[in-house]
């Protein structure tokens, strides 16, 4: 990883601050009805500018937040990753989260990217603890977070919908870091 937190590359993908010239991508992405089918279904015009709008002032106000993923080889989008403030039950939470277009399902690339963006968050950031957010049923959003070493804690409410959380400390991060 590059010491640039605004872009940098994996093995397999290049990361970039999201910005106004991604609106197009993302329009598609948040109209497509499987990559939508875990996240509240696919949104109107008026929520994905107002989502737009929140992702651009976040890293504005918090210096982080998410990026447009690509294939480095092919330049293909491959999905939306990286962190949002967020309260939960009343306190104030970093959330983990990642959407991928369904042609990139079932590759390994949500477990490189969250584990990449996972070590970002511990070893630049300094953040104490990351969660992650699912609906119950997604149980390929739920392996990819225990894949990189998030563990379940509880059954909640968020955004109208159940979901599950599960969350990883930096002190949890760095045993299993080192031990591997």
């Amino acid at each position: 990883m590059t010491n640039n937190i605004e872009s940098f590359e994996t093995a397999r993908l290049r990361a970039d601050r999201i910005a106004e010239l991604h609106y197009p991508t993302l329009q598609k992405h948040w109209s497509h009805e499987q990559v939508m089918s875990h996240l509240g279904g696919p949104r109107s015009e008026e929520k994905m500018r107002s989502s737009f709008q929140a992702a651009l002032d976040h890293w504005t106000q918090f210096g982080f937040g998410r990026w447009v993923w690509r294939e480095t080889n092919s330049g293909k989008f491959v999905g939306l990753a990286g962190f949002r403030c967020i309260t939960l039950d009343g306190w104030p939470e970093i959330s983990l989260g990642c959407g991928l277009q369904p042609e990139f399902w079932g590759q390994g690339y949500a477990t490189e990217l969250t584990r990449n963006l996972t070590a970002l968050a511990f070893e630049r950031l300094g953040m104490e603890s990351i969660i992650g957010l699912a609906v119950p049923e997604n149980l390929a959003s739920r392996r990819v977070m225990e894949k990189i070493g998030m563990h379940y804690n509880r059954e909640t409410t968020y955004d109208n919908l159940p979901h599950v959380l599960y969350e990883i400390t930096h002190a949890q991060w760095t045993e299993t870091h080192l031990t591997n």
